[in-house]
């Protein structure tokens, strides 16, 4: 694989682990939310002002990297964003 390819696929990941890390957070607020309902009441229904807006937006090569990541390198993407990031070398 070509330098410009390898930073290429390197910005989808990078992008792609921001999705994700936009959708832990989202799906966290969600569980915390039920969580809280459900201990205070018997009827635990989210009225949707109370979900959390986080924008999602890939682009159309985005969305193409993300379906040809094996189940590996998606748990490694979940992984990644469990670990402090530390800066990228220039």
């Amino acid at each position: 694989m070509s330098t410009p390819q390898i930073a290429k696929t390197n910005a989808h990941l990078d992008a792609l682990a921001l999705a994700l890390r936009a959708l832990t957070l989202r799906i966290d607020a969600l569980d915390s939310r039920v969580s809280d309902l459900e201990a205070t009441s018997t009827h635990s229904t989210i009225p949707h002002t109370e979900i959390p807006d986080i924008p999602l937006t890939l682009t159309p090569a985005q969305i193409t990297t993300l379906r040809t990541l094996t189940p590996a390198q998606i748990t490694a993407l979940r992984h990644s964003q469990l670990q402090p990031t530390r800066p990228k070398r220039r």
